[in-house]
C-alpha cells in the first residue's frame, strides 16, 4: 500500500468508528431518556423488550467501533514503518479502554433502569 492509500484508509476506519460511536450515544441517549420518564410505568414484557433491544444495538455499535478503530489502529503501525520519524497517536490501548468504557456504559444505563423500576423506599 502506499502512503496516500493508509492515510486515507486510516481516516476512512476512524469515520466509520466515529459514525458507530454516534449510534451508540444515540441509542444509550434514547434507552436514558425511556428510563427517566416512563421506565417506572412499563410493564415487564415493555422493559424486556426495550432492554433486550437496547442491549443488542449498543453492543452491535460498540464491537462495530472497535472494529473499525483496531482497523485504523493496523494501518497505522504500517505508515509508521515506512516513517519511523513521524508520530501517530493511533494506538490499541485508546481502542482497548473505549471498548471498556462503553461496555461499562451499558451497564450503568441497565442499572439506571433498574433503579428507576426499583426505587428505594425509606
Amino acid at each position: 500500500m502506499t502512503e496516500y492509500e493508509l492515510l486515507e484508509g486510516i481516516s476512512n476506519f476512524t469515520a466509520v468508528g466515529l459514525d458507530a460511536l454516534m449510534g451508540y450515544l444515540t441509542i444509550t441517549s434514547g434507552y436514558l431518556v425511556a428510563a427517566y420518564l416512563v421506565g417506572r410505568s412499563l410493564t415487564k414484557l415493555q422493559n424486556v423488550t426495550i432492554s433486550t433491544l437496547f442491549l443488542v444495538m449498543s453492543i452491535m455499535f460498540v464491537f462495530s467501533a472497535f472494529g473499525s478503530f483496531t482497523r485504523g489502529v493496523v494501518l497505522a503501525d504500517k505508515l509508521e514503518k515506512m516513517n519511523p520519524n513521524e508520530t501517530f497517536f493511533l494506538d490499541a490501548w485508546v481502542t482497548q479502554i473505549t471498548v471498556v468504557i462503553l461496555l461499562a456504559g451499558i451497564l450503568a444505563c441497565v442499572k439506571f433502569m433498574w433503579d428507576v423500576r426499583h426505587p428505594k423506599i425509606g
